[in-house]
């Protein structure tokens, strides 16, 4: 394609033509020129077609020859080129033809005018569109975010800054890349991490994403986080290790976890949880099940009353037959279903007697 470069630097009313621009409306009109064009307004990235660039008539200004031949555009109108919007300065006026592959991805069912910026504390670039830098604007003023992600938290962040969530106290924040994003392509791609310490030992700091502080502040049921560093644990194992196994650390966190959800009393040591030979109810000998269900001669944390939490001198370890069949039920309610089952064979013994007669 003949690039014709005549309308080049020169003046159409208002429209100085600055260069020629990578645009094609359709994939009928494929030949037709478009250049940039700046007005005398300040506006520096109007896009005129080759067509309407004439000595007489045509496309004359960027629209603000409608207002009586003044400038009278207020909104936006200051958005050009050395313009700082917050922390973000626009660098140049691009199409979305222009834009780097992942942008053009990014703004694929958008397109039209976009403006490339750049963070005047972190040097970062980025492409925005003219939408997104004109709502900016209008909201930079009453907002912490003021454009850069890298540099201040966005409107959809929470802010944990010295705050205690769980075990753990939140100092400041940074932002990294998403590790997903990198490998999978999906996801956002950065992700905001908070350096916190943890408060039961008050020596260990780790940096903890968004997600884990915001399960730990909803009481979600996950893993990582919930107990701080894991110092707790490892002053257990270092004070029990040699004196309990790890199936009396099983019995022991299982039941700290259900205090904790049901609200319970919890003041008990992983001695509590040792398992005797044989159960103190059934007398069956207590095996523990290597498989994932229990049998009924697996041993069983109970509360010897159910109306009191994990405290000392509350809880023994039985079979769980027994637990079972001892469950929620009252010592009344248990006496009288034991004076009813020896009931019961009294009777039978009765007629045994009588059928033998």
């Amino acid at each position: 394609m003949m690039v014709n470069n005549s309308k080049i630097n020169k003046r159409f009313g208002r429209l100085l033509v600055i260069k020629e621009a990578k645009y094609s409306l359709s994939q009928v009109r494929k030949k037709e020129l478009w250049y940039w064009c700046a007005c005398d307004c300040g506006k520096k990235s109007h896009l005129v077609s080759n067509s309407n660039l004439k000595k007489e008539g045509g496309t004359r200004s960027c629209g603000c020859l409608t207002f009586d031949g003044e400038n009278k555009r207020k909104k936006n109108s200051d958005l050009i080129i050395g313009a700082n919007v917050g922390d973000l300065k626009i660098i140049e006026d691009l199409r979305w033809e222009e834009l780097p592959k992942n942008k053009k991805l990014k703004y694929k069912k958008t397109r039209g005018n976009f403006v490339k910026t750049k963070c005047i504390s972190c040097n970062r670039k980025n492409y925005l569109s003219r939408t997104q830098i004109a709502s900016l604007k209008c909201k930079v003023n009453d907002q912490s975010f003021k454009g850069c992600e890298w540099c201040s938290l966005t409107e959809r962040s929470i802010n944990y800054s010295n705050k205690i969530i769980g075990k753990w106290k939140v100092n400041n924040w940074r932002r990294v890349s998403n590790p997903r994003f990198l490998n999978t392509g999906k996801g956002a791609e950065t992700i905001i991490e908070w350096h916190c310490k943890c408060l039961l030992c008050n020596s260990t700091e780790r940096w903890l994403s968004a997600e884990i502080l915001s399960h730990i502040s909803t009481k979600k049921k996950i893993n990582r986080g919930i107990i701080g560093c894991g110092c707790e644990r490892y002053y257990l194992n270092n004070k029990f290790g040699s004196i309990v196994d790890q199936s009396c650390f099983d019995r022991f966190h299982n039941a700290k976890k259900r205090a904790r959800d049901f609200s319970l009393d919890f003041d008990i040591d992983p001695t509590d949880c040792i398992s005797p030979k044989y159960c103190p109810i059934l007398g069956i000998k207590l095996e523990r099940n290597n498989g994932k269900s229990f049998s009924e001669n697996s041993p069983s944390l109970d509360r010897i009353d159910p109306l009191k939490g994990y405290v000392k001198g509350n809880v023994q370890v039985i079979s769980m037959q027994a637990n079972r069949m001892k469950n929620d039920g009252s010592i009344e309610e248990l006496l009288l279903l034991s004076k009813w089952i020896k009931m019961q064979k009294d009777i039978h013994k009765r007629v045994d007697n009588v059928l033998e007669i």
